[in-house]
């Protein structure tokens, strides 16, 4: 072979006999401890076998060195391949291999099989496989690198994988239409970056050491990140494509995201716990991002408790209220409950926003009494408003008396201030504001109240005394509602389960 070391063909590990010209070159290459560049180093097209840029390497003769090979190559550092056309299966599963394996740029005809293998490093960059990767169980103590125009057909399968540092997929395509393209379970990566799926991802219970990065990727399908583990940022900005994310029972220290990829997909962030936010965003997009769950997904208080909590952290009460007023009117719509208890939940939700719009109480009160004032206003045009004190009314009803002293006045409210000046004067909206709040006196509601009218028709007997009840009635609900949220005493509704 050119002077080139010699192989020991006593090793129990035998190199195969070549039967190309570009394996030649590579195992030359890789005892002398060089980089092997076929071709013009990228990703070949088709396969040549012979002549003028032969390409092919069969997997046996890539394995034979992987898995110890000649002394000469156990002792030469990296191996490294590119543009490379491998044919058959490359099999190195339980491998322990000892050094940095690049096989970038290269075609794999078949599945790669690295079941249960042990690398420093190994990088894939820019190869395609055809037929997916078979790595459970792997431990890659540095890198494992599938970027820079990486690409598969089938499965990636990486469950209960080990890797020290990154899961690096940026700028690579895996494609499995309806099927899984990248399956990690149980996984314990450094950090992943993922970038473009046809297919499912599956990422259920693996372990991150920092981020999961999915800045500008794109998903067809589903994507299982439940029951995980990402001690540092879970990233989703800029992504693209249509999907799910189940990011249930999962725990991150923050998120990262933006309203377009909030907005883009449906999530399912029933137990995802987290600290922060670290872009908060358009409250309205955050509302949308919780509201937007997966078809056949029931409603859970949860996600919007989780992120209520954060962002009243953040000190952004004012947010925090509006994800937990949705909360409420999405339970109340949506939740297991009574005729009666859906009505009772529906009316606070009218006049208090379930404790989170206290300002809509106080609407509902300022109504009621400015309405009752111009009822009471009129209702004394009509003389239905009548002093309270016996005696006072005594006189009001004796008509020579009101004739000689209080000539031209019909009204008893100005006849009685007439016959009694220091008797308080009747104010219409001083009386509402004072029969609406209890415990409260503006000398208004305990000197005067409406009569019925000595008269037939219904409206001028029962009308006015009827709104004052209402009043009265009111009044004794909006405030104490008002009094008991603003205290603390009557608290939100909280997750229930139902």
């Amino acid at each position: 072979m050119n002077g080139m070391a010699q192989p020991d063909f006593n090793n129990p590990c035998r190199l195969p006999g070549f039967s190309y010209p570009a394996e030649r070159e590579f195992v030359e290459r890789v005892v002398n401890g060089e980089d092997c560049v076929i071709g013009d180093g990228r990703r070949p097209q088709k396969r040549i076998e012979q002549g003028d840029g032969a390409n092919v390497i069969r997997a046996e003769v890539i394995c034979f060195f992987a898995r110890g090979g000649v002394e000469g190559a156990r002792t030469c550092g990296d191996t490294i391949m590119m543009g490379a056309w491998v044919d058959n299966e490359l099999d190195l599963s339980f491998a322990d291999i000892g050094f940095v394996l690049a096989l970038c740029g290269c075609h794999f005809d078949k599945k790669i099989n690295l079941e249960h293998a042990k690398c420093p490093t190994l990088y894939l960059s820019g190869s395609h496989l055809g037929d997916g990767l078979k790595a459970d169980g792997i431990r890659v103590s540095g890198a494992l690198c599938l970027r820079e125009n990486f690409s598969s057909t089938g499965e990636v399968r990486l469950l209960t994988a080990k890797i020290g540092d990154d899961l690096d997929c940026h700028n690579s395509n895996f494609s499995n239409p309806g099927k899984k393209a990248l399956a990690a379970d149980s996984a314990n990566i450094g950090r992943c970056l993922l970038f473009k799926f046809t297919g499912k991802v599956r990422m259920n219970g693996v372990s991150v050491g920092t981020h999961l990065d999915c800045r500008g990727a794109t998903f067809s399908d589903e994507v299982h990140v439940s029951v995980a583990e990402i001690k540092n940022t879970l990233v989703l900005q800029d992504i693209k494509g249509t999907g799910v994310f189940n990011f249930a029972a999962t725990k991150a220290e923050r998120i990262a995201d933006d309203n377009q990829s909030r907005e883009r997909f449906k999530f399912s962030l029933d137990g995802l716990t987290y600290r922060r936010f670290l872009y908060p965003g358009d409250i309205e997009s955050r509302i949308k991002w919780l509201k937007n769950r997966p078809d056949g997904h029931s409603f859970s208080p949860q996600p919007f408790e989780q992120a209520a909590k954060v962002l009243f952290e953040m000190g952004r009460d004012s947010d925090a209220r509006k994800i937990l007023l949705t909360k409420e009117q999405l339970h109340t719509k949506e939740g297991a409950f009574s005729t009666s208890h859906k009505w009772w939940r529906n009316i606070l939700g009218w006049i208090a926003g379930y404790g989170y719009q206290l300002e809509k109480t106080l609407a509902w009160s300022l109504s009621v009494i400015a309405v009752c004032g111009a009822l009471f206003f009129a209702a004394d045009r009509m003389c239905h408003i009548v002093p309270s004190q016996p005696a006072v009314m005594a006189h009001v009803n004796n008509q020579e008396l009101v004739a000689a002293k209080c000539p031209g006045m019909t009204r008893p409210t100005e006849v009685a201030v007439c016959l009694f000046p220091e008797y308080p004067r009747f104010h219409p909206l001083s009386y509402s504001l004072d029969a609406f709040i209890p415990f409260f006196s503006l000398n208004q509601e305990s000197y005067w109240h409406p009569q019925p009218a000595k008269a037939d028709n219904f409206v001028d007997r029962w009308f006015f005394a009827f709104w004052y009840g209402l009043e009265v009635f009111l009044g004794w609900v909006l405030t104490s509602l008002l009094v008991l949220f603003a205290t603390g005493l009557l608290k939100p509704r909280q997750s229930s389960g139902e």
